[in-house]
């Protein structure tokens, strides 16, 4: 067998010499070289596999950082103090904030399956000997059936709670990237059914396990909150209950018209927010809506109207985009006291002509209400702008079922159903913040595919970024000038 040395300083630094206090109480103790080996060689490792393993091992200890760790010691801190560990702490291998930062690095790194996350803690074991505090030692691999109980005892709603307090603060990591100069944020909820999911106890597969209900910050492409339900329609009530548990102060909120009712309209503007939704026939909206129609042709050429207009070219077609504004003056005074909260009223004109077929042009037209200034000098670019990213909340969607599979999930346990939706949303975070600073300055972003692959390839990639998210999406941990004795000792 091969010699591997190890630099003393550095491997004293990183080898626990005490354990992290946790609820678990199980207690960690500093390995030797020689042990591991010693280890692998009774878990019935060959000399090649441990060479393997030794050689990871090493690389693992050239990457360390002293930042990264104290990072993770903050994490797991949380970990521990926000979840209730209910296993009886004599028979604990796998103390909980090990297994869930191991299962964020997995998801992260495109496992899909608490069988994917068991191979994955195995072929990845020497490097997460050295990354995370308090692992098991290497002859301990994890089953998947403890994954899943892991994922199946931790309890949704403190996971929601978790996803806020630590991983939806996407503001303060994208406001450079997408902030437009003298606009506001961008929000908007909807509703996302697991359609593989299903009712236990229920004959019939119609009835679904899981419908999700999320706020998506679509200026910043990331989720802030989510609830889940196994109930349909509760859309409204799901998010009225998060608007305020998440900061959304001085944001624009929006919806599909399903959502556009008093009850949602009165909350936005309790949550000292305004609100941008597209009103149809339904929720008491027909009346309001012809009278908003009569008004934009009533008005045609009046000086109050202002215009927005766009033209792109691609894909062989022309699609050309009108927006229209009146101040809500225009309607009728009944109308205008009734809708009290309503300031301004817009049209939205789409015009597609696919170039050569010689077929008429296709129109689109919708009409929105908001609480937005007509006065004020931005409202039109504020309005082009909100409409123009809406759709990035359908684009969180799809990638949510199509790159983590969500849509897949075939599951009917109430525990373990929606904590898998909660991990989806953590690591689609992460990734698309991931995303966005691998391909800055470049004309076309990379795709979140090969981002899990690259960190499937090499973890300390996902490592790096789940501590760079992780600290740079809660400021109250900031980095330390120097590393406290008590923390070395636990390092």
């Amino acid at each position: 067998m091969s010699e591997f040395t190890v630099k003393q300083a550095l491997y004293d630094k990183i080898t626990p010499k005490c354990a992290l206090p946790k609820a678990s109480e199980t207690k960690s103790k500093p390995l030797t070289i020689p042990k591991i080996q010693e280890l692998l060689t009774q878990n019935g490792y060959s000399e090649e596999e441990i060479d393997d393993y030794l050689y990871k091992y090493n690389y693992a200890l050239s990457k360390y950082k002293d930042s990264d760790i104290k990072t993770l010691i903050n994490l797991q801190k949380e970990i521990r103090y926000t979840f209730n560990e209910t296993r009886d702490s004599r028979y604990i291998e796998y103390p909980l904030e090990v297994v869930i930062t191991v299962c964020i690095l997995a998801f992260m790194s495109g496992a899909k399956s608490p069988i994917q996350i068991a191979d994955f803690y195995k072929e990845n074991n020497a490097t997460l000997q050295v990354l995370i505090p308090n692992m098991p030692p290497p002859d301990k691999n994890i089953s998947y059936n403890t994954v899943r109980t892991i994922l199946t005892i931790v309890d949704p709603n403190i996971l929601e709670k978790f996803f806020i307090d630590y991983f939806g603060n996407t503001t303060a990591l994208f406001e450079d990237l997408y902030k437009a100069k003298g606009l506001k944020r961008t929000l908007a909820f909807d509703g996302q059914e697991v359609r593989a999911s299903y009712k236990k106890g229920e004959s019939s597969r119609k009835k679904k396990g899981a419908i999700v209900t999320s706020i998506c910050d679509c200026s910043n492409k990331s989720a802030l909150s989510y609830a889940v339900t196994d109930k349909k329609n509760k859309e409204k009530t799901d998010f009225i209950n998060m608007l305020f548990n998440v900061n959304v102060q001085g944001s624009v909120i929006m919806s599909d018209a399903l959502n556009t009712t008093r009850q949602v309209r009165d909350s936005i503007i309790k949550a000292k927010a305004d609100f941008l939704m597209p009103i149809k026939s339904n929720n008491k909206n027909k009346e309001l809506l012809e009278y908003v129609t009569k008004a934009f042709v009533q008005n045609s050429k009046s000086e109050l109207m202002r215009v927005s207009s766009s033209i792109e070219k691609a894909h062989g077609r022309i699609e050309s985009s009108y927006i229209y504004i009146l101040p809500v003056s225009v309607l009728p005074i009944a109308i205008e006291q009734e809708h009290y909260d309503v300031k301004t009223i817009v049209k939205y004109l789409k015009i597609r002509e696919k170039i050569g077929s010689g077929k008429e042009p296709t129109h689109e037209i919708r009409y929105y209400i908001t609480s937005l200034d007509f006065n004020d000098e931005t409202i039109l670019e504020q309005i082009v702008h909100s409409i123009d990213i809406y759709w990035n909340i359908e684009a969180m969607h799809n990638r949510l079922d199509v790159v983590f599979m969500q849509d897949s999930l075939n599951i009917c346990d109430e525990n373990y159903l929606p904590n898998r939706i909660g991990f989806n949303k953590i690591v689609f975070n992460i990734i698309t913040y991931q995303r966005e600073l691998l391909s800055k300055g470049k004309k076309e972003k990379i795709s979140y595919e090969r981002i899990m692959r690259s960190n499937s390839s090499n973890i300390y990639n996902a490592f790096k970024m789940l501590c760079k998210y992780f600290i740079d999406c809660n400021k109250k941990y900031p980095p330390m000038q120097e590393v406290p004795k008590r923390i070395k000792n636990l390092l």
